[in-house]
């Protein structure tokens, strides 16, 4: 009895340590995409979408996380989305719906339907997180306009190419966010 009680305090030590220690690969992958789609956005605001574009594919290129279970790189971008309209969202001062026009605004000049739904869901995180007037309330349910709460739509993506082409479209959209922003 009592050597199975060490075996098991051992392997509790064990699975901590590994936990640990993939976690803290997680964070290194998590980060790695995210400085390479960084960069990926600064590249599109000058114009350059030859660059842009080759570290869009080095982001989605990185491994797997077995640990988290997700592709880094489309992590990443889903939840730079939703921060950069919960950043919007904090920022308005009572009564400022601005970010709501600016999002609807987005959406009407998105084409691509699964650009639109990482916006939409994006918008359903704001849903989910923000008690708001009822009048926003139901805008940005409309804006919404039945995308499923807790989808992620680049991650239903298997296709490389049309991957890089969806990841390319949502940084152009968080680009355009961060225009309409500076305008209001």
């Amino acid at each position: 009895m009592i050597e199975t009680e060490r075996a098991e305090r051992s392997l509790n030590v064990t699975r901590r340590a590994s936990g640990a220690l993939l976690g803290e690969t997680s964070e290194a992958l998590q980060e790695a995409a995210g400085n390479l789609l960084d960069k990926a956005v600064a590249r599109l605001e000058e114009g350059d979408e030859v660059r842009a574009r080759a570290l869009v594919e080095r982001a989605l290129h990185l491994p797997y996380d077995e640990f988290e279970e997700i592709r880094p790189a489309v992590w990443w971008l889903e939840l730079e989305v939703s921060t950069q309209f919960s950043d919007e969202v904090e920022l308005a001062a009572e009564g400022d719906s601005g970010w709501l026009a600016r999002a609807e605004i987005l959406l009407s000049e998105i084409s691509d339907p699964v650009v639109a739904a990482v916006v939409r869901a994006a918008l359903n995180d704001i849903a989910s997180e923000f008690r708001l007037p009822r009048r926003e309330d139901r805008w940005l349910h409309r804006l919404i306009a039945g995308e499923p709460f807790g989808r992620e739509p680049l991650s239903e993506i298997d296709d490389f190419e049309e991957l890089t082409v969806a990841v390319l479209g949502v940084l152009r959209v968080l680009n355009r966010q961060a225009e309409l922003f500076a305008e209001g």
